[in-house]
């Protein structure tokens, strides 16, 4: 969720730095209540919980409501003067952030580490690499 230890850490160590930081809430529904009101719950574990995991997630990550908090975030930063947008995901962010970057060509550069660019395939039925394909800048998958 937006406010893990990865998230939150990436974001301020970009920050710190002096740039603009934006982590949108962009998921539809949470589980339990999530984690500050996004995402799973702080007591989801795969080992108990993993069954629920891809209901969830698709339930939660519909394209056309991911899509549209992408366009607030990216309005809300070009109110601020960004006329380039870079964005940085982890695991599911990589498959948003991916989304974004073919939607807006403000994007003009996305780093995705531990990449589940594969939910693709079980959100919306179409292979992964067709989203890649549609990225409008370059991608580093790591």
């Amino acid at each position: 969720g937006w406010n893990s230890g990865r998230t939150r850490m990436v974001a301020d160590e970009f920050a710190a730095e002096g740039y603009l930081v934006v982590v949108p809430r962009s998921f539809k529904t949470t589980r339990n209540g999530g984690t500050d009101g996004d995402g799973l719950d702080h007591s989801f574990t795969f080992e108990a919980n993993g069954a629920e995991f891809g209901p969830w997630l698709k339930e939660a990550s519909p394209v056309e409501f991911v899509s549209a908090s992408i366009a607030k975030a990216v309005a809300f930063v070009k109110s601020r003067g960004a006329a380039k947008i870079g964005v940085v995901g982890c695991c599911w962010g990589v498959w948003a952030g991916t989304l974004a970057s073919t939607l807006h060509p403000e994007i003009a550069a996305g780093v995705g580490f531990h990449p589940s660019i594969g939910v693709e395939q079980m959100l919306t039925g179409k292979p992964p690499v067709e989203l890649v394909k549609q990225a409008q800048c370059p991608w580093y998958y790591m």
